[in-house]
């Protein structure tokens, strides 16, 4: 009974009709005094009130709401109907066309929107359309691109033999790379030895990967770096004698700042060099 009452009203109206037949259900039960039959009546007076009262409720509020809803309802499927018979019809059109003119197909699949066709479907008819625009136009121009590409093999080999005859070959910048390390070494004075000697390190590092022999550069950055931290001590030893151990905290971090800003400096300096 309670299925059949709630037929087409509201969740809360639904809740109230069950609860009021939970009552009927249960009956008025005895009175504690008086006559049994008037009780009775006063108990059914009050159940059709409540009743009345409850579909009252329903017929003037809910009920102008759920009808509100159902015709939103059926006005968006309607719609939504609608806008996948119009998605179908031109996905229709754009398949058939492309049977037809590849191009053509193209064509009509740009000037239309992802929202005219199915979802997902934009992207795919317009890869396809493009892929078979694009073939024939391929194997119509197939004949020239291979000339193109010959020509530009041509070009690319003439420029790499003549930028292979103005760099000069191995044998020289190894005759040469004595005249520059020397001339490497004098981009290190002023550095503090440890930042020397990474940079000396990097530069090696450099050099033998490009193939020369770093035998004797090693040897001769070996005894100036040598030369270079004996002079270092002594002049630190000096400092010692002469400055606090405050001071000379604070010359140590200032050194180490320095230390960046002149390793800096020295790679600038150095890419300077090589490119001269």
């Amino acid at each position: 009974m309670a299925d059949e009452i709630g037929v087409g009203i509201d969740a809360e109206t639904r809740s109230e009709l069950q609860s009021l037949l939970m009552k009927v259900q249960k009956g008025p039960g005895r009175p504690m005094a008086g006559s049994r039959r008037r009780y009775v009546e006063r108990w059914q007076k009050r159940i059709r009130s409540e009743f009345n009262s409850i579909m009252n409720i329903y017929h003037s509020e809910r009920l102008p709401k759920l009808q509100e809803a159902r015709v939103a309802a059926i006005h968006q499927e309607q719609q939504q109907r609608q806008l996948e018979q119009s998605q179908q019809f031109y996905q229709t059109q754009v398949l058939e066309t492309m049977k037809e003119d590849a191009s053509a197909g193209l064509r009509l699949v740009n000037r239309l929107l992802p929202e005219h066709l199915p979802p997902g479907a934009y992207d795919i008819l317009r890869a396809r359309a493009l892929a078979l625009a694009t073939e024939e136009e391929r194997l119509e121009k197939m004949e020239d691109v291979g000339k193109d590409l010959e020509r530009r093999q041509r070009e690319l080999t003439i420029e790499r033999l003549e930028r292979e005859a103005k760099e000069p070959t191995l044998e020289e910048r190894q005759r040469a790379l004595h005249g520059e390390v020397l001339d490497f070494i004098t981009t290190l004075e002023g550095l503090d030895w440890a930042t020397a000697y990474d940079v000396a390190e990097d530069w090696v590092k450099e050099k033998q990967a490009e193939g020369l022999d770093v035998k004797a550069i090693i040897v001769i950055l070996k005894k100036y770096l040598r030369a270079k931290n004996l002079k270092e001590s002594e002049e630190r030893a000096a400092r010692k004698r002469q400055i606090t151990w405050q001071e000379e905290q604070k010359q140590i971090s200032r050194e180490k700042e320095l230390r960046e800003e002149r390793k800096v400096g020295l790679e600038a300096r150095r890419l300077a060099i090589t490119e001269e």
